[in-house]
């Protein structure tokens, strides 16, 4: 029981002290309240903080950097933006500068092309007016050139007898030919060259030689007549006689064979003249005697052989002239007239 009034005291006063404050809080509502201290010097609401000199020099030092470096990146933005004004600017001039270069060479290739065609034109139309040319050219030079034809070569052949006297025994033989050429065109020829050559053969060369009578010092069948002689169209013109036997006499053997067709005569050669035109022009001849006239009887001949010995040809002389244009075929070189005229000359001299 003793415990049970303690329990009880102990809630009683428990109970008073949970009432006290209520009480007491009364009276205190009814005076004024406290003055505020927050905010005044002893309390105040903020606290600044006094930077030391040193605080405040790195301050001003981190203050100058970041304006110096702010500067900087300001300079640097306006340079990095000039460079790409300057980076648009050149690559727009970069575009200009192609589209140019584009169009130039668009217009070089057009005017090559046209320049081409015009060349090829221009070819085409040199070629046809220097065809023109050639063709009025060669039909003039056809129609209008001179035209030397070779005489028929008359041969006369007789008995041998010193002047005055009878004739030799035994019997020799001597003659001559008449021979010459006839301009049959319609301009002027200037006859350059007349080679002729006599042979007694059973059968005639394949080619006609002429060297022969230069090599063999005793060979007199050769005749060579070299001059500048003018020949009018319709014209004729006798060469020197051509002597026969001048250094060898035919001997009766010979002239025996001759007459009874085993050995026959052919007279050949040919001639070179010069027109107004400055053409050369070198025709081949050769005549076969069917017949041997004695006692001053005319032989008669016929024109024979193919065409090695009976030819045509023309040539345009050189602005160097007519003396580098070189013989072609068995015709003579100027050395070889050289040395037969040496020759004759040498002949005459020693009669």
């Amino acid at each position: 029981m003793r415990w049970f009034f303690l329990l009880l005291l102990m809630g009683v006063a428990f109970a008073q002290s949970q009432n006290a404050p209520a009480a007491k809080e009364a009276p205190k509502a009814a005076t004024s309240p406290a003055q505020e201290q927050r905010g005044t010097k002893d309390n105040p609401l903020t606290v600044n903080v006094v930077p030391t000199a040193e605080q405040k020099a790195n301050t001003e030092t981190k203050d100058a950097e970041a304006k110096i470096k702010a500067a900087d990146d300001k300079k640097l933005i306006e340079y990095t933006r000039d460079q790409v004004l300057i980076g648009i600017v050149t690559f727009f001039i970069f575009l200009l500068q192609l589209i140019a270069f584009i169009t130039q060479a668009c217009y070089m290739r057009r005017s090559f092309n046209e320049m081409r065609r015009t060349t090829k034109a221009t070819i085409r139309t040199a070629r046809a007016a220097q065809k023109s040319a050639d063709v009025a050219e060669a039909a003039l030079t056809v129609a209008e050139r001179p035209y030397l034809v070779p005489n028929e070569p008359k041969m006369k052949v007789w008995r041998y007898g010193p002047s005055g006297m009878p004739p030799s025994t035994p019997p020799e033989y001597v003659g001559t030919i008449e021979y010459g050429v006839f301009n049959m065109g319609r301009t002027i020829a200037f006859l350059k060259e007349v080679t002729v050559r006599l042979i007694f053969v059973e059968t005639l060369p394949d080619n006609p030689d002429y060297r022969a009578g230069v090599e063999s010092p005793n060979d007199s069948d050769l005749r060579v007549m070299i001059g500048h002689y003018p020949i009018r169209a319709g014209k004729p013109y006798k060469c020197s006689i051509y002597k026969i036997g001048l250094k060898q006499k035919i001997n009766a053997a010979t002239f025996n064979r001759i007459q009874s067709g085993e050995l026959i005569g052919f007279f050949f050669g040919y001639v070179r003249y010069t027109d107004v035109f400055e053409y050369l022009y070198t025709e081949g001849f050769c005549f076969r005697y069917i017949k041997i006239g004695i006692d001053q009887t005319v032989s008669q001949c016929a024109i024979v052989a193919g065409k090695n010995y009976n030819y045509s040809r023309r040539e345009k002389i050189p602005l160097e002239g007519i003396e580098t244009l070189s013989p072609q075929g068995a015709e003579l070189t100027d050395k070889d007239i050289e040395k037969l005229n040496a020759e004759m000359r040498g002949e005459r001299m020693g009669r």
